[in-house]
């Protein structure tokens, strides 16, 4: 089996690791848009009242599809405009 040099992987992954940026949290509620921890206490969208509110009430929910399911429409018939 073949391995790298002994110091050659650490390199590696301290190269990627500098310049990798970190990743924003999305809202899902808003399609686009950073997470802005519109909620006190939330640090992201995983512990969000608002989002937890939304998707755990049948009816928001099935709004919330159909809002989605509309803005990637447009943004699918955007995207094949010459």
């Amino acid at each position: 089996m073949n391995q790298c040099p002994r110091h050659a992987c650490g390199r590696i992954v301290r190269r990627i690791m500098k310049h990798k940026k970190p990743s924003a949290a999305r809202c899902p509620l808003r399609p686009g848009d950073p997470c802005s921890l519109c909620q006190p206490g939330a640090d992201g969208p995983h512990n969000c009242g608002l989002v937890y509110l939304v998707m755990d009430d049948p009816e928001l929910r099935e709004l919330y599809a159909e809002q989605l399911k509309r803005t990637r429409n447009r943004h699918e018939r955007n995207d094949k405009k010459p």
